[in-house]
């Protein structure tokens, strides 16, 4: 699900979802209208694009069970968020009018027993164990960074004047790499993917408090409360909320 929010004019997410090879993209675009539209498509198109064609030809439910396909599907998820910066980075310098054109990206595969993740900026992945949702990502902000290095509290973060800026972003230098994490498939575990309109203005107790209230038996409708939730909040950006849940055969 996808929302332009209350305050922008256009929408510059991007989400690209293909269950069959288990594969799930959001991408948040910046530089203003147009400019973060393209990047945000590019980047849905290159690394959708890149990933179909490492599987193609491959049997689905069977190479997982490779040996080396694991670390197989690690290089592949990269190279296709690197290919993708690329692309970005090359349509910025071929129309000056988009100079500074990028986008955020957060990408989940699945991998037999496992989901590998790649991502860059902060747009997050989140995992739902049955009791709570815990982020599988770490944010490549100013904010987070802060955080960790202990110049400000948890406290002092809801009044962080600068919480949008990102210290790495899709499209601004070439040769960018994304972040890449592994964890493991658990049956009836959710995973939620999205842009920080949503983060931003609803927080781990809120993404709890309302996941308990609606129940997870429909996502689409969990997605619609999420979503509500960030636009009582004020709605200050795009939304975007895309999840997928680990069936019983994983």
């Amino acid at each position: 699900m996808t929302d332009v929010g209350l305050v922008r004019s256009a929408n510059e997410d991007s989400v690209w979802y293909d269950p069959e090879i288990e594969l799930f993209i959001v991408a948040d675009g910046m530089g203003g209208h147009a400019a973060g539209e393209e990047a945000s498509r590019i980047c849905i198109e290159e690394v959708s694009k890149y990933y179909r064609e490492f599987l193609d030809g491959r049997d689905l439910q069977n190479c997982w069970r490779e040996p080396d396909f694991l670390s197989s599907v690690q290089e592949a998820l990269g190279t296709a968020i690197a290919l993708a910066n690329d692309a970005i980075y090359q349509c910025a310098q071929d129309n000056p009018e988009w100079e500074g054109m990028g986008t955020t990206v957060v990408a989940a595969a699945g991998c037999g027993e496992h989901v590998v993740i790649g991502h860059i900026g902060d747009s997050r992945v989140y995992r739902f164990d049955g009791k709570k949702w815990e982020p599988v990502t770490r944010d490549h902000s100013l904010l987070n960074h802060c955080l960790e290095i202990g110049w400000i509290t948890k406290d002092q973060a809801r009044f962080f004047p600068y919480k949008h800026i990102v210290l790495k972003a899709m499209g601004l230098n070439p040769g960018l790499e994304g972040d890449i994490t592994i964890t493991e498939k658990r049956a009836g575990d959710l995973f939620l993917l999205c842009s920080d309109g949503l983060s931003d203005l609803v927080n781990d107790f809120e993404l709890n408090r309302t996941t308990h209230k609606t129940g997870t038996k429909d996502l689409e409708q969990l997605a619609a409360a999420f979503t509500d939730r960030a636009l009582c909040g004020g709605g200050f950006d795009n939304i975007t909320v895309l999840m997928f849940r680990i069936g019983d055969e994983g």
